[in-house]
Order: structure tokens, then C-alpha cells, then sequence
């Protein structure tokens, strides 16, 4: 079942609560665990504790999060996550930007880059990847809202097509990760 990560997740987490934060453990199982569903709930707990609107500034400054930026780098440009880790992955990426961008200074083009491929990529791909898709642009509307000017000038138009093309669902559609996914920039971001 679709539980069990989110059980293993947590038990390692309560296991190592004398010695590591909620983020450091995660991080540690997401580097320690080769299963994608373990990773992506490492991920989702990563998001979440982000997300925290409350979170104390010394939370925020206890968070390694070159580490793990730098981690998630290289595992999307070497290796190649299931679609739904990769989602998640993009949407922290953009998320560490949005909350932490001094500390991003190294990653921001690279974060940049990587977003910008994995959108048109996949849009323009046979299969797309929706949950990919839809991690990108989330990603990319948080990183927008962090650093607004950061896009390359030529880019914006084709962007503003993807995302146009984004919003309208398809027949069939059964998941609408997409079109929300698309929404959130569109509503979010400064540029459209």
C-alpha cells in the first residue's frame, strides 16, 4: 500500500529524534535509501516543514539546505527520479529559493536551468510526465516570486504559451495535477 514509505519515514524519524531535526533525518534517508516511494516522502516531509508558515527563523537558519539543494541538483541532472519524486524535488528546489535566497546565490541558475528544461521538455514530450509537469511550474512560481527578473527575457514567451496550453484541460484528463499546477504560476508569478 501506498502508506508503508510514510510509516518508514516517520518510525525513522522517531527513532533519531535525540539526535537529528526532522529535516537532517530526512535528509539522511533520502541519501541513505535508493526506493523512489521513500525518497518522495522524505521530499514530502521536506515541503512541509518548509511550508510552515510559522517556523521560526532559527529552524530556518538550523535547516542545512545547501546540502540538500546541492543534493537534489545532482540527483535530477546524473540520475533519473520517478516522475513524481522528480515533482517534488522541483517544487522544494523553487521552495529553497523562495525562503532562503541568499543562501541560493551558487544554485540559482542551476535551479533556474533545470526547471526551465524539465517544463519544456516535458511539454513538448509524446509522454509527458505530468506530476513532473506540474512540480515544475510550482517550483518555478516560487522561485519567480524569490528572484522575478531571473527569467532570460526569451524565455518568457514560450513559457507563457506552456502555461497557456497548460490550463486548459484535455479530454480524458484523470489527474488535474497539471492544470493546477499551471494555475499556481499562473496566478502567483509576475510575468504573466
Amino acid at each position: 500500500p501506498t502508506y508503508k514509505p510514510f510509516v518508514y519515514v516517520f518510525r525513522h524519524l522517531l527513532c533519531s529524534l535525540d539526535h537529528l531535526s526532522e529535516q537532517d533525518s530526512c535528509f539522511l534517508l533520502f541519501r541513505r535509501d535508493a526506493a523512489n516511494t521513500t525518497k518522495d516522502a522524505c521530499v514530502k516531509i521536506l515541503i512541509h516543514l518548509v511550508e510552515v508558515e510559522n517556523m521560526p527563523q532559527w529552524a530556518k537558519d538550523s535547516m542545512n539546505i545547501r546540502d540538500i539543494v546541492s543534493t537534489f541538483v545532482h540527483e535530477l541532472k546524473i540520475r533519473k527520479p520517478a516522475q513524481t519524486l522528480k515533482g517534488h524535488m522541483l517544487e522544494f528546489l523553487g521552495l529553497a529559493m523562495e525562503v532562503w535566497p541568499s543562501k541560493m546565490d551558487q544554485f540559482s541558475t542551476d535551479i533556474r536551468d533545470i526547471l526551465l528544461h524539465t517544463i519544456k521538455t516535458q511539454m513538448n514530450s509524446n509522454k509527458p510526465e505530468m506530476r513532473s509537469i506540474a512540480g515544475g511550474f510550482k517550483g518555478l512560481a516560487a522561485y519567480l516570486s524569490a528572484v522575478p527578473d531571473a527569467l532570460p527575457a526569451a524565455s518568457v514567451p514560450e513559457l507563457y504559451q506552456l502555461v497557456k496550453v497548460g490550463l486548459v484541460p484535455t479530454d480524458g484528463l484523470k489527474q488535474y495535477a497539471v492544470p493546477k499546477g499551471m494555475h499556481h504560476m499562473y496566478y502567483t508569478s509576475t510575468l504573466m
